[in-house]
């Protein structure tokens, strides 16, 4: 629950449109592109929505595509946090896997 919101999350103007596209691998949702409309009143299509949600579930199966390779300026746990974030894992699978 919310009990304080800061004023860094308050608007002068009219949210007028939210537009939240899940990011879907094996049918779990693991992250979400967001994009609001405010000026101007916006029309979207079922094409574009439909067009959106292949986007979504073909952005998350390559965000969960196994990386062959690490990042050099990163450490081998490093990476291999980087490796469990991008399969998707949730915070306690990670801490259960990773012996954090």
């Amino acid at each position: 629950i919310i009990t304080q919101i800061t004023s860094r999350y308050q608007r002068n103007d009219i949210l007028k449109a939210l537009l939240v596209v899940p990011i879907v691998a094996n049918n779990l949702t693991i992250a979400y592109i967001c994009s609001e409309f405010c000026k101007q009143d916006v029309e979207i299509e079922t094409k574009l929505i439909e067009e959106l949600s292949i986007f979504g579930k073909t952005a998350g199966e390559l965000l969960i595509q196994p990386i062959n390779h690490s990042h050099p300026k990163l450490s081998p746990r490093e990476n291999e946090i980087l490796k469990a974030l991008s399969n998707g894992l949730s915070t306690k699978e990670m801490a259960q896997t990773l012996d954090l």
